[in-house]
């Protein structure tokens, strides 16, 4: 196994191998049958490593949750003062600024909530 450093990473690794490992045994086996199992387990082995180190490099990186924090803010500030802005102005907000808004909050409460 890769030894990756840090509980986050450690923590996210443990979780989700097994899971990686699973569906890659289950792709090597539906792929080819016939596979000896020492071989298939060798190449699910392999395989959940790297799925795991890929999903971990990003879902593991603070500046990625803080970037897509900073953007979704910046897009809710945007949407309300341009709302803010047309009602002054006398006219009525669209309803697709409204849905960009809502979706924008809606992320960033999904970003701040599935950080642990």
């Amino acid at each position: 196994m890769v030894d990756i450093k840090g509980n986050r990473q450690t923590a996210y690794y443990v979780e989700n191998y097994p899971k990686n490992f699973e569906d890659a045994m289950k792709t090597i086996l539906k792929q080819d049958p016939n596979t000896p199992l020492d071989d298939a387990v060798s190449k699910a082995k392999e395989t959940a490593e790297k799925v795991t180190q890929i999903q971990a490099a990003y879902t593991q990186d603070p500046m990625f949750y803080r970037t897509a924090e900073v953007l979704l803010a910046i897009i809710v500030l945007l949407v309300v003062g341009g709302s803010m802005y047309l009602i002054n102005a006398g006219k009525t907000p669209t309803d697709g600024i409204i849905a960009i808004g809502s979706s924008a909050v809606g992320a960033l409460i999904g970003v701040f909530s599935t950080q642990k």
